[in-house]
């Protein structure tokens, strides 16, 4: 069967149960040097049907015809953590751990980066999660918008997928 529709390409390859017209693609995102090379870079070559203005520019990954896109965008605020303070009192100042659970270090720029999970053990993840690890706040604003962003988006093309909501944060939080 042949699928031109990027959702169901995409859905089509996590089925596995038949293969979808190509490989789906996508991208977490595009850094703000890449964006702007490449807009000058190819800006003659870009079409009036790449251009894709919903809820900010996604003009680049229509163009680059990536299917999805990873949406760094949450619904959601997180409350904060008296157990996060507590914890980095306890670190050395080369390490800071944050709210949710990801230790990061010092490099030799004086940047704290993302090293590896802090919530390595049963008794930390549950001592996070009984601090107010899942104690969020709803923006509706930000739902009320991709209720009509999103099948726009999808309709020309480009599906965004929602990671930062939990999956990338849980992830981080343990160590591989």
């Amino acid at each position: 069967m042949i699928h031109v529709d990027a959702r169901q390409r995409l859905l089509v390859a996590l089925e596995n149960k038949e293969e979808p017209d190509r490989v789906p693609s996508f991208v977490e995102g595009m850094m703000a040097g890449f964006r702007q090379a490449a807009i000058q870079r190819f800006e003659d070559d870009i079409l009036e049907e790449d251009i894709l203005l919903v809820e900010g520019d996604w003009t680049l990954y229509k163009f680059y015809q990536f299917d999805g896109v990873w949406l760094h965008q949450v619904p959601i605020r997180y409350k904060s953590l008296k157990i996060q303070e507590d914890v980095q009192a306890s670190l050395e100042g080369e390490e800071r751990v944050d709210r949710f659970g990801r230790l990061h270090r010092k490099n030799r720029y004086g940047q704290f980066k993302y090293q590896s999970g802090f919530l390595n053990s049963m008794e930390s993840w549950e001592r996070w999660i009984d601090a107010g690890y899942f104690d969020v706040e709803i923006d509706t604003s930000w739902i009320t918008r991709w209720e009509s962003a999103y099948p726009k988006m999808i309709d020309q093309g480009l599906v965004p997928i929602p990671v930062t909501t939990c999956f990338e944060p849980i992830r981080e939080a343990f160590s591989f």
